[in-house]
């Protein structure tokens, strides 16, 4: 047992500093030569891709499907038609210099992009009919000239969709994003949920329902507005013409003196003062000449507190008896875990923050999803017997080639966080510490096994004595967007007597943040 706990401590340090080394020890397989080749296809009107593809699209007269990656790995991108759709894929590649798709078809009626894949037109899309739909972490630029567009954002995929459609459908979800201002349709209905945020243009019609801590801004009358509020609403905003990207208010004011000037055009603001530097302000930063032809530039400061919770996070996760060693309790030895197989997952997708101090101190809280796998290394068939779990694997004696325990959580955390730099989120040291809750949503076993030489997987909900809530010390460290996170629980997973005590631990990193 003394050697297994050694072992164990091994592994946690290493899975530690796989963490925390994630940069330098990344492999690339690629051999850099990138080549292109051109797919020989029958037609299709419809698209479907994940990975980390980067695809641009152009319609034209005929189907033409050309893939750039390195050398060796040409066979291993996949393009094959089944009925009208497209469907692109990738076996085993580690690191390619590039991963691009580039395709020309005469008409485009779906696209269905996920994971980290990337989409954008070269040059415009037409037709009658459009249906699109990102999820995942992927990235949508279109061009588009359609009668009817219907829209599908979720996860954390971002949208940007410029052009005219007459009628515009979409649902945002998640923490997802679509920008559609420059998208001028008649009539935009625009369902918005969870954390999702959506900006649109519409002359005649917007039909907004918004849910949880969605976001719907639109513009109205030349200003841009917001609606927050949970609720349904449908109104005509006063948008004659052309969408607010062909409208820039300009402005030019004068002291009677004729001493002071200032010209006003969109968010470029040039004063002139006599005696004084000139100032020009473009957006957030500004630059001051003064008479001896001398610039000095200047950065506004951030105006809010902005913490590090919301994003993607994933790690490993475990438990250790009140001893803090990793040897299970005497009659529950069953309960020893494969660690590296033991997966955390997290959806941070509602951020709130608090300023405390100096926009460099602050609370910040919100809600997240959480997925907990432990993955256990023995044999185990997990069941409740009284007030007690046991192991039933004794009565069928199978060999299972995953055995595990999966408990889902609603977070609510209480976070105090100090930054070094105030101006920019991206540029500064963070670090952070404080108390998550976690309410209990779901758990159930796992069990994969072969049955007469077929694969077999039998899923148990169920409660397995598992506490209902839980209460973890937060640990949160990083640069800019790099994120890293460590929570102890101070209460065991299962009851009091009615399970060994355990108490869980998580270690991950944050793929992607906002």
């Amino acid at each position: 047992m003394k050697k297994l706990t050694t072992l164990r401590t091994k592994v946690f340090a290493a899975v530690m500093l796989t963490i925390a080394t994630v940069a330098a020890t990344a492999q690339t397989n690629g051999s850099g030569r990138l080549v292109k080749q051109d797919r020989d296809l029958p037609g299709f009107t419809e698209i479907e891709a994940g990975s980390a593809f980067s695809i641009k699209v152009s319609q034209g007269d005929d189907i033409k499907v050309t893939v750039e990656t390195d050398d060796n790995y040409l066979d291993k991108i996949e393009t094959v038609v089944k009925g009208d759709r497209l469907h692109i894929a990738s076996m085993g590649m580690k690191n390619p210099s590039a991963m691009r798709v580039y395709i020309r078809m005469p008409e485009l009626k779906t696209l269905d992009i996920s994971g980290a894949a990337r989409i954008e037109t070269d040059g415009g899309i037409t037709g009658t009919t459009l249906e699109i739909i990102a999820s995942g972490a992927s990235k949508v630029k279109l061009d588009l000239n359609v009668e009817l567009l219907n829209s599908k954002v979720s996860g954390a995929s971002k949208a940007e969709f410029n052009g005219n459609a007459s009628v515009h459908r979409s649902e945002i979800s998640g923490a997802a994003n679509l920008n559609a201002l420059n998208l001028k349709t008649l009539t935009t209905n625009a369902r918005v949920s969870g954390a999702g945020k959506a900006s649109i243009f519409a002359r005649d019609e917007i039909t907004a329902d918004l849910s949880g801590a969605g976001a719907l801004s639109y513009y109205d009358n030349g200003q841009l507005n917001k609606i927050s509020k949970p609720g349904t609403l449908t109104f005509t905003p006063q948008n004659p013409g052309s969408g607010p990207s062909e409208e820039i208010s300009a402005s030019v004011e004068a002291t009677d003196a004729g001493d002071s000037t200032i010209v006003k055009i969109g968010d470029i603001k040039v004063s002139v003062r006599e005696g004084n530097p000139t100032k020009i302000t473009i957006g957030g930063s500004e630059l001051e000449v003064d008479d001896n032809g001398n610039v000095n530039f200047k950065r506004k400061k951030q105006t809010r507190f902005d913490g590090h919770w919301g994003g993607f996070e994933l790690g490993v996760n475990g438990y250790v008896n009140k001893d803090r060693q990793f040897d299970m309790p005497e009659g529950y030895e069953f309960l020893d875990l494969r660690m590296e197989k033991s997966v955390n997952v997290k959806l941070n997708f509602y951020e709130q923050n608090f300023n405390l101090i100096s926009n460099k101190f602050g609370l910040t809280t919100g809600l997240g999803f959480e997925w907990n796998n432990y993955r256990f290394d023995n044999n185990v068939v997990l069941l409740k017997d009284g007030n007690d779990l046991i192991n039933d694997n004794f009565l069928y004696a199978r060999n299972y080639n995953k055995s595990k325990l999966v408990v889902n959580y609603l977070n609510l955390p209480l976070l105090l966080e100090y930054q070094t730099n105030r101006f920019s989120k991206k540029n500064s040291f963070h670090i952070g510490a404080g108390l998550q809750t976690g309410l209990r949503i779901g758990s159930h076993t796992k069990l994969v096994y072969q049955d007469d030489g077929r694969k077999k997987k039998d899923k148990d909900p169920g409660d397995y004595h598992i506490n209902p809530f839980k209460y973890d010390l937060m640990v949160r460290v990083g640069w800019g967007k790099l994120n890293l996170h460590a929570n102890y629980s101070l209460n065991t997973l299962f009851k009091n007597n009615r399970g060994p005590e355990l108490y869980p631990f998580t270690i991950g990193i944050a793929l992607v943040s906002w």
